[in-house]
């Protein structure tokens, strides 16, 4: 995936971000001395979201309370097999939550960081 990355340094660590498809902003904190490293990801989509109108669409579609806590369950079984175990079997923690206008995943690792980001990256793109 070719993306454009923006850095700068900021009270000591270096601060990257880009736009990946599907036009999802992500930001990278690099914080020098730290063994644990950790990434996270958010969509605006939560709980209070049930009603919306698809980009190709012209009218509402209203879906059930939960939405949103089911997707983010979804996004652990990809094609690529099941979220928990890949990483896991890495040595990584994944988790995700869901707020009232947030679903964020997150993963923290103190090895094989960049093999993990990548399949992150790769879990979240259509």
């Amino acid at each position: 995936m070719n993306v454009s990355w923006n850095s700068f340094e900021l009270a000591g660590d270096r601060i990257s971000a880009c736009v990946i498809p599907p036009g999802l902003p992500l930001v990278v904190i690099e914080k020098r001395g730290f063994v644990k490293r950790f990434a996270a990801f958010g969509v605006r989509y939560g709980a209070f979201d049930r009603v919306f109108i698809p980009p190709e669409g012209n009218r509402q579609i209203v879906v059930p309370d939960g939405t949103a806590h089911f997707l983010e369950h979804c996004a652990f079984e990809g094609r690529r097999g099941n979220a928990l175990a890949i990483f896991s079997g890495r040595g990584a923690m994944v988790n995700a939550g869901t707020s009232h206008t947030f679903t964020f995943y997150y993963f923290t690792c103190t090895e094989r960081f960049d093999e993990n980001f990548k399949d992150c990256l790769l879990y979240t793109s259509p």
